[in-house]
Order: C-alpha cells, then structure tokens, then sequence
C-alpha cells in the first residue's frame, strides 16, 4: 500500500476503517484496481478485504491503460508462479468463500493464463517504475523483490 500511495500508512489507513466499522453504523464495500502490481498480491489483497468487509462486499476493477500496468505483460514464469499462488490460496478457502474469491481473481488470473505479454509494455513499466523510483526515493525490489531477475532495465 505505502508504494503505491505516496505518504500513505497502511497501518493508519486499517485503524481508521476499524474504527469506523465498531464506532459508526456503516457498511463498508472495498474496492479494488488490479494493475500487475495488485495482481502479483491477489492473496494478501483478499486477506485485507476480509478483514474490512463482509465477503461478497467487494468490487474490482481492471487497470488497462496505461497498457504497461496490465498484468498480461508480466514475464510469463512469474504469471505461473501468481497463478499457483492464487489456486492454493482458494483451494484452502472455505467452501462458502471460494466463488467470491475467483470473482475477486478472475481478471489477474485470466491475464496470468494468458500467454499474449508484450516485451515492450513489460520494458516501458520497468522504466517509469525506475523513474518513480528515483523520484520517491523507493526500490520496487522492496516489495516485489521476485521482479528482479525480470527487470529489464538493471
């Protein structure tokens, strides 16, 4: 969450929603813009929505454009190694679960089946990213550090 919101606190952000939800009559329905970086978190993702919101209560989105943030375009042995993760994560899931989940997953996992990548869309996200990088005074290798060996721009 911090690398994707600058100056945010997840922590902060998970207390405050706490604290709505024992202290104020409200539903909360989280939402969700799977981009490759969502999508490479699809499980821990899921556990934090558990925690706010009532299982069925969540909405997703699918970052398209720019096209480099679409998952379609992560090297494709890391969209195997998503993919299992995401199966295992669901197969261990209650019953009662295991659809909301696949509704949940099914945009990252469809792009995770499918081989049609682009190079070029995965070099242009490395680039900006190592832009953003310098700019914020961050390291993606922080938070997905299984991206390194795929990194084009190293």
């Amino acid at each position: 969450y911090e690398y994707f919101r600058e100056g945010a606190n997840w922590n902060r952000v998970s207390k405050n929603i706490q604290h709505f939800k024992d202290n104020l009559d409200v539903r909360i329905v989280c939402a969700i813009t799977v981009s490759n970086m969502q999508s490479a978190r699809m499980p821990e993702i899921y556990n934090d929505l558990r925690e706010f919101c009532n299982p069925g209560l969540y909405n997703t989105g699918a970052v398209l454009f720019p096209d480099m943030l679409n998952p379609i375009h992560i090297p494709q042995p890391l969209k195997i190694q998503y993919l299992k993760e995401c199966e295992n994560f669901i197969d261990n899931l209650p019953q009662h679960e295991k659809n909301i989940c696949r509704k949940l997953f099914d945009f990252p996992m469809t792009m995770f089946r499918n081989n049609d990548g682009n190079k070029e869309q995965w070099d242009k996200f490395c680039r900006f990213t190592d832009r953003l990088d310098q700019i914020h005074k961050k390291n993606i290798f922080d938070y997905f550090p299984e991206w390194e060996p795929y990194w084009t721009t190293k």
